[in-house]
């Protein structure tokens, strides 16, 4: 999904791959049962001489992919004792 979402927004192929830098802004917006917001979370630069507004250059953050990580080893189901 992301590298099909990179392609539409930039036109560049990306390289799924451990090392592959891309920059994004992100933003999630909560919802309650009746539609309502409730919150919006988004990403932001810490740096105190940015101004605050709604500029993505302002707000944007790189995500590096790593390598997948290999599975946890199964662990035996904790046994139920009963006294």
């Amino acid at each position: 999904m992301l590298k099909e979402d990179c392609k539409l927004k930039s036109g560049k192929d990306i390289a799924v791959e451990a090392g592959t830098k891309i920059n994004v802004m992100a933003c999630y917006i909560n919802y309650d049962a009746a539609g309502t917001q409730v919150s919006a979370f988004g990403t932001t630069l810490t740096d105190e001489s940015v101004a605050y507004d709604w500029d993505p250059k302002d707000h944007g953050i790189t995500l590096t992919l790593e390598a997948k990580k290999a599975a946890p080893a199964a662990s035996p189901a904790p046994s139920m004792r009963t006294s």
